[in-house]
């Protein structure tokens, strides 16, 4: 992407940092949102640029997935056999693995980086939101195990996460 000192660019970009330190949680799992004053209009493309989830346990192992669901926003699919040797089709937004590197006192860190939010909304890592959003203001995140099941409030501290949303600068509506 050149630079435009005119700012005549068709797109924006807001970096939204997310920590769920300071989400409202549901007490049953690892499930919470973030109510945000201020409204993001037309978003059109979601990237993440890094996460970072910190475990209260050892009792995921080496290689095990952690599943972030955020806003039903489906960027990728997985399958997942479960018992019974049934398929599941699994949507998410990101997937991290489990790398059981310690963290301070009984806690380990897993982290992803994919980058930074310079690059244009094109980038092969954006998730283009079909329909467009009209407003954005609420972040409901869920983390999910390597079978696609709830993780327990008790077993994660937190989930760091930096995302870049573009958004239109002409109104739509």
């Amino acid at each position: 992407m050149e630079a435009d000192l005119n700012n005549n660019f068709e797109y924006d970009k807001t970096i939204i940092y997310i920590n769920s330190k300071n989400g409202i949680f549901d007490p049953s799992s690892f499930r919470f949102y973030i109510k945000s004053d201020e409204k993001i209009k037309n978003p059109i493309a979601i990237k993440i640029i890094d996460a970072t989830i910190i475990s209260n346990t050892d009792s995921f192992d080496h290689g095990d997935e952690f599943y972030i669901i955020l806003n039903d926003i489906h960027r990728s699919t997985t399958y997942i056999k479960d018992s019974s040797n049934n398929i599941n089709i699994c949507k998410y937004f990101e997937m991290i693995p489990f790398a059981k590197e310690p963290y301070g006192t009984n806690k380990y860190v897993s982290v992803l980086s994919r980058g930074t939010g310079t690059t244009n909304w094109s980038d092969s890592g954006a998730h283009i939101l079909n329909p467009i959003i009209l407003t954005l203001d609420r972040f409901n995140i869920e983390i999910k195990n390597k079978n696609f099941s709830p993780i327990p409030l008790a077993d994660l501290d937190s989930l760091k996460l930096n995302i870049c949303v573009y958004t239109l600068k002409k109104q739509i509506v």
